[in-house]
């Protein structure tokens, strides 16, 4: 069951009189897993902190999650939102994956 979950991120850098908000939509893919190497796997409480996590990273191209629900496992992954990805997603009760949607 695939669902569009928005997800909206506020940065603001504090310039002299300069601010920056950016917004990025991702794409839930519920009990679906991306099998790719994480570029960082660490551990958090919620999703919302695994997809800030992803953005502090898009230096690295982070573009996409696998979030382990039960565990708290929260996988960074640089994944081509314009390509066919679906070759690489499995089915997973556990986990949910999460990519940009732009």
């Amino acid at each position: 069951n695939n669902e569009n979950f928005p997800l909206n991120f506020c940065e603001v850098e504090v310039l002299v009189s300069s601010s920056r908000y950016e917004e990025i939509p991702l794409k839930r893919e519920k009990n679906t897993k991306h099998l790719g190497t994480p570029l960082v796997q660490l551990t958090v409480r919620n999703f919302i902190l695994c997809a800030r996590e992803c953005l502090f990273r898009r230096s690295i191209y982070c573009t996409a999650v696998n979030w382990v629900t039960i565990t708290g496992s929260c996988q960074l992954l640089s994944v081509n939102p314009y390509v066919n990805y679906a070759a690489n997603l499995i089915s997973d009760q556990l986990t949910d994956f999460y990519i940009q949607s732009n």
